[in-house]
């Protein structure tokens, strides 16, 4: 890293009512999040972090979904350049597992079990059971529309902020920094517990 790369920036944040650091973690893809609430009520900070989130990346909604796999297709394309392959689908073997898939699907939600993965092995098994194009095109078409709505749900699950953020936004208290230590320890994945009443947060 040369010179010109490289910028200091001091920030004064004695007067700060709130603030979110993301920095490296100890191992690879992670991150440490410190956090920390300061003469400002934990909904309005919430309500900030999510402005914020929206802002960089919305991720709620069909056509923030559909602009992820348009940018995923892209990336595809850009790798492998158009793909054409045999479909390899519509065998005698294949048509049963469908059977099989989708007797397990209506069997779970005339229980109340229904799950996501149950849904689209239905939809994924009736796909490979169909020989003719058009109708494996359809089949794929429904396919791909339960696997945005699953998408979808886990991001209505979420909320706009990711998994980390979100936990923070909804269970960091304000007026207790031991227990917003423990909040935080308490969290999946990197965790930071408080050195001080300050806020500040070691790894």
């Amino acid at each position: 890293m040369t010179s010109k790369d490289t910028k200091l920036v001091a920030v004064d944040g004695r007067d700060a009512l709130a603030g979110v650091l993301i920095r490296p973690g100890n191992t690879e893809a992670t991150v440490t999040l410190e956090a920390w609430v300061k003469g400002f009520d934990k909904p309005r900070a919430a309500h900030v972090l999510r402005q914020v989130a929206d802002q960089w990346h919305p991720r709620i909604g069909l056509t923030g979904v559909l602009d992820e796999i348009a940018a995923e297709r892209g990336r595809q394309d850009k790798q492998w350049g158009p793909q054409n392959h045999p479909d390899g689908t519509g065998s005698a073997s294949q048509q049963t597992a469908a059977g099989a898939a989708r007797a397990r699907c209506q069997l779970a939600a005339e229980r109340g079990e229904v799950t996501w993965r149950l849904i689209s092995d239905e939809e994924h098994a009736e796909a490979m059971a169909e020989a003719d194009p058009v109708t494996l095109r359809a089949e794929l078409v429904q396919g791909a529309a339960v696997y945005v709505a699953w998408i979808e749900a886990i991001d209505r699950r979420m909320g706009t902020l990711p998994a980390l953020l979100q936990a923070v936004a909804e269970q960091l208290p304000t007026d207790d920094p031991q227990r917003a230590a423990e909040t935080l320890a308490a969290m999946p994945g990197p965790t930071t517990v408080a050195d001080d009443t300050t806020g500040e947060l070691r790894s």
